[in-house]
């Protein structure tokens, strides 16, 4: 008896760290131009984050991965090294003496919250057959669990025309592994415009 519940308690522990592991960025109002049929080449990549330390790591992790996608890309802070971004013109210069034919920005809009519950997995066991109540009442109670979740708004322009490609907002739920969350994130996002062929 006390095995399975030692076997049960490491099984809700694993469940719950893969799904904190696997936490996906969810896409809502996305919107493309069909009118739209280059296909990127290079890209600039330019993050606007509340934290201007995280700026470099995810501008980094998005070239990374386009490279890894056999496509060019360039981060924003290589060019525009500024905290505040400077004029329009001459983001639009640096964006043409870089060679970029595409600007890949996004920015954070909002951080929410919410309440999850579920059973505490120290005070859980599997009661047999619910046969007595004190057996029923030793599954312990159910915790509440606080999620934080960042709002972002992604968006791709064409650097010639300075017109809209792609556009969405994501939700990603926040994790304490700063690294693993970036990769995740630049990971759907990429896999969302490839899947939508803005991307090969």
């Amino acid at each position: 008896m006390h095995d399975r519940r030692l076997i049960l308690v490491l099984v809700l522990l694993t469940v719950s760290l893969l799904a904190t592991a696997c936490a996906k960025t969810t896409l809502q109002s996305v919107w493309k131009d069909d009118a739209y049929h280059k296909t990127p080449h290079k890209i600039v990549v330019l993050s606007m984050l509340w934290n201007p330390k995280n700026r470099p790591r995810l501008e980094d992790e998005f070239v990374r991965q386009l490279k890894a996608r056999g496509l060019d890309g360039v981060p924003g802070h290589e060019i525009l090294p500024e905290e505040k971004p400077p004029d329009k013109d001459v983001v639009a210069a640096r964006l043409r003496e870089a060679g970029a034919d595409t600007l890949l920005l996004m920015r954070l809009v909002d951080k929410t919250a919410s309440l999850r519950y579920s059973q505490a997995p120290t005070a859980y066991h599997a009661p047999e057959y619910y046969g007595t109540w004190p057996t029923y009442y030793g599954g312990g109670y159910p915790m509440a669990q606080e999620a934080e979740y960042a709002i972002a708004e992604v968006t791709l322009y064409d650097v010639e025309t300075e017109k809209l490609i792609w556009t969405a907002t994501s939700e990603t739920q926040i994790q304490s592994d700063k690294r693993a969350l970036m990769e995740s994130y630049v990971t759907d996002i990429l896999d969302a415009l490839r899947k939508q062929q803005v991307l090969p």
